[in-house]
């Protein structure tokens, strides 16, 4: 039987995205803090209000990811202007989200002002590796 050492696409895909949990740390870590916190330590904090924050980190990663995995095994023809605007979609998505958070509107404003550039920065950090990682089409 002919035996083929290329890993198949799902492990590549769940590669990338482990790789890129590990080498860009600090990001990951402060969102799993962040997620960590809401969930666990604030007991006060309710049902709807932790699955709003969780959803706002998890919702634009997952919308990147299926950008980028269906833009690319479909052959769109893709350039940086289009990544760019996914991936800033994906962010008005979760500030969408952050914005809709059950409390007082001067910490909404506050938590979108400090959402906007972790996230956006940690999910433009995500694009590259993962297109790089995943498809080889790297800068």
């Amino acid at each position: 039987m002919f035996h083929n050492n290329q890993p198949d696409h799902a492990q590549r895909l769940i590669q990338a995205v482990l790789n890129f949990l590990l080498a860009h740390w600090i990001h990951s870590i402060a969102l799993i803090v962040l997620g960590t916190i809401t969930c666990f330590i604030i007991p006060s904090a309710s049902r709807r209000l932790r699955a709003f924050i969780l959803s706002s980190i998890v919702i634009p990663v997952a919308f990147t990811t299926l950008y980028l995995v269906v833009s690319r095994w479909l052959r769109f023809t893709t350039s940086a202007t289009v990544d760019q605007s996914a991936i800033v979609s994906a962010l008005v998505l979760g500030l969408i989200l952050v914005s809709v958070l059950p409390i007082h509107p001067f910490f909404r404003v506050l938590g979108g002002i400090l959402y906007a550039p972790v996230m956006g920065s940690f999910l433009l950090g995500y694009g590259f590796f993962f297109t790089c990682a995943v498809f080889n089409d790297c800068l």
